[in-house]
């Protein structure tokens, strides 16, 4: 093994599996929808100057599919800035 080999590809981290990590937690557990939320920011911001990582995306239609599923709307809106008033919160 020669010491001087500094290449980018000896020191490359292993992909992260996102499916493989997620899965660590109950599945449809708000701790799950949270790590999925948490990972599709950190992935977008590390990125930076407008490149989005694949997992930002996987992460974000996960998380997504999630609250679907488990009927959390507010989530979705308070998530994706979507909440309008409704008249259930209109102030009169």
């Amino acid at each position: 093994m020669d010491p001087t080999n500094n290449s980018a590809e000896a020191r490359a981290p292993p992909p992260f599996d996102l499916k493989a990590y997620i899965s660590r937690y109950e599945a449809q557990s708000e701790t799950a929808l949270q790590r999925l939320l948490f990972l599709a920011h950190y992935f977008h911001n590390e990125e930076g100057g407008g490149n989005t990582s694949p997992i930002t995306g996987d992460a974000f239609e996960m998380a997504v599919a999630q609250i679907k599923s488990t009927g959390n709307y507010r989530r979705y809106l308070e998530e994706y800035g979507a909440i309008e008033t409704s008249p259930d919160n209109a102030s009169t």
